[in-house]
């Protein structure tokens, strides 16, 4: 044998090879599709819904479509949730003070609570020699029709810029 023939030869050689290597990389996909599909049936024949991929489409599509409604009501929800939220009292101030030169002990108060939108009421206590007396006042973003005093004045600035 000269050299043509032994390159010639080592080069069918190789091409089996190769060609055996990939006809065998071929075979074990196609065996491995066939137990992938099998798995698979077995599985939607097991779960006892879809006999086959068609009805296993319509099946998904139609869970596609109840959690479509599921997020849309959880948006919903959301959505309220979100506007009552901004109802809720998100700031509180409170200023304690005397009333009066004669009662010391800061007993009286004036106690701010109020939503995002600054809107709430002014709870304040006027303690006196005779008694107490407490006064609700309304706020509706940040302003009150009702004249207030120094103390409530304050307070409500303070609160209303937390």
């Amino acid at each position: 044998m000269n050299l043509d023939q032994t390159t010639l030869l080592l080069v069918c050689i190789g091409a089996s090879l190769i060609g055996g290597i990939i006809a065998g990389s071929i075979t074990a996909a196609i065996i491995s599709k066939r137990k992938s599909y099998k798995n698979i049936n077995k599985a939607l024949k097991k779960a006892g819904k879809a006999a086959d991929y068609k009805e296993l489409a319509q099946i998904v599509a139609q869970k596609i479509d109840e959690n479509e409604k599921e997020h849309a009501e959880i948006d919903k929800s959301i959505g309220i949730i979100n506007w009552e939220r901004k109802k809720n009292i998100k700031k509180t101030g409170l200023v304690r003070y005397d009333s009066t030169e004669d009662i010391s002990g800061r007993l009286s108060f004036s106690l701010v609570l109020l939503n995002e939108e600054n809107s709430g009421v002014i709870l304040t206590n006027i303690h006196m020699i005779e008694g107490s007396s407490l006064y609700l006042r309304e706020v509706e973003q940040g302003n009150c029709e009702i004249n207030l005093s120094e103390e409530e004045k304050e307070v409500l600035k303070q609160t209303c810029s937390k």
